[in-house]
């Protein structure tokens, strides 16, 4: 059996002051990144280690966009 593993994304509910890119374009694009790996690497189960968002208790909004 096959896992991808991967940790500490620390989604941020807001783009940090020193970002000059479309923050929320990057992570999405990171994020679907992970996927691609996953697809090309035939994994059984993509796993997330913790410190998904970067605050315990993530608004709907937050959560909603990363869904």
């Amino acid at each position: 059996m096959r896992f991808l593993y991967f940790t500490d994304t620390h989604l941020l509910g807001a783009a940090p002051e020193a970002r000059t890119d479309n923050f929320s374009e990057t992570v999405t694009n990171k994020l679907i990144d992970v996927v691609s790996l996953a697809n090309q690497l035939n994994v059984e189960a993509v796993v997330h280690g913790g410190d998904l968002f970067d605050v315990p208790e993530p608004g709907l909004g937050q959560v909603g966009e990363y869904l």
